[in-house]
């Protein structure tokens, strides 16, 4: 039974729906419904967000990703920590069977490895206004000693903590082969 059928219950004896009544998460979510897909992909007939992922209203809390949702519903619970990921790389899909569970690392680590993102860092990000090779002689001059961060800030046209976090390798890491 539903909040509203409870509270209904509690106060008239009787559960009986009402026009504004939308029944259960699960009855809402099967209401929505999906299309079933050549590939087994249970694609939503809900709302979805502007990267096509699907959009479902479980609880007050507002929107959730409908696939979050799915796997609430039919598969079982959730800590806040934890993330709902796609093995079939295909946002709308609800299917239970294409969802897994991991956290936030496992499913960017899935998004590079699928090629379904690649970092804008270093020279890919199109406000860089550094190169490598300009990161890898900033580091060469300030260990050779001699040069403030600050020269080397002026110099190469970048604020000066710019110039302090490349020389800690806080930023402008090399990249990593995944």
């Amino acid at each position: 039974m539903c909040g509203m059928h409870y509270m209904r219950t509690k106060r008239h004896g009787s559960p009986a729906p009402y026009k504004g009544c939308l029944g259960t998460p699960r009855e809402k979510f099967e209401r929505i419904g999906w299309t079933v897909t050549a590939g087994n992909c249970w694609e939503w007939s809900g709302s979805r967000n502007e990267d096509g992922y699907g959009l479902f209203r479980m609880s007050s809390r507002g929107m959730q990703g409908a696939h979050r949702c799915c796997y609430l519903i039919y598969v079982g619970q959730l800590t806040s920590r934890q993330v709902v990921r796609h093995t079939c790389d295909n946002p709308p899909c609800v299917n239970p069977s294409h969802l897994l569970v991991g956290t936030v690392a496992d499913n960017v680590t899935d998004c590079v490895v699928r090629g379904r993102r690649s970092p804008q860092q270093g020279e890919r990000n199109n406000r860089a206004k550094l190169t490598w090779a300009d990161v890898r002689e900033i580091r060469a001059i300030y260990a050779a000693g001699g040069v403030s961060t600050t020269a080397l800030a002026q110099q190469y046209g970048v604020s000066q903590p710019a110039v302090s976090q490349i020389i800690l390798r806080k930023t402008w890491r090399e990249p990593v082969e995944v």
